[in-house]
Formats: structure tokens, C-alpha cells, sequence
């Protein structure tokens, strides 16, 4: 979702419209750089995830081999 600058903020004293449209994109900018970081934080978890549940699938079937020797 880009951000646009709203008409009615090149009103806000002290502030031309130029430093109110560089304001809008600096955020759009951290915003997407956050969600990607987000999204690799996520994908980072869910591997790790995947690997825990591997070593459980392993450890019981190891278990459930070693207890019918």
C-alpha cells in the first residue's frame, strides 16, 4: 500500500509540500523494508519449525523401533 500525501498536509505551518512528499516516501520505504523483515522472520521461524518437527518424527520412530527390539 504506497502512502499519498494528502492534499490538505501542504497546509501544516512550517512544512512545504516537498518535505511532506519526502516525509510520505522515507515511511513507505521503512514500512516495506519492515514487512519484508517480517516476512524473512517468519520464514526463518517456520523453518526452524519444520526442522524441530523432523527431529520429533525421528525421535519417535526411533523410539517406537528401539522399544519393539
Amino acid at each position: 500500500m504506497l502512502l499519498q500525501v494528502d492534499p490538505r498536509l501542504a497546509e501544516v505551518p512550517g512544512f512545504s509540500s516537498e518535505q511532506l512528499a519526502s516525509l510520505a516516501r522515507s515511511i513507505e520505504l521503512k514500512k516495506q523494508r519492515l514487512e519484508s523483515d517480517i516476512h524473512a522472520y517468519i520464514k526463518k521461524k517456520q523453518r526452524e519449525l519444520a526442522a524441530c518437527e523432523q527431529e520429533v518424527r525421528a525421535f519417535r520412530y526411533l523410539g517406537s523401533t528401539h522399544c519393539r527390539c
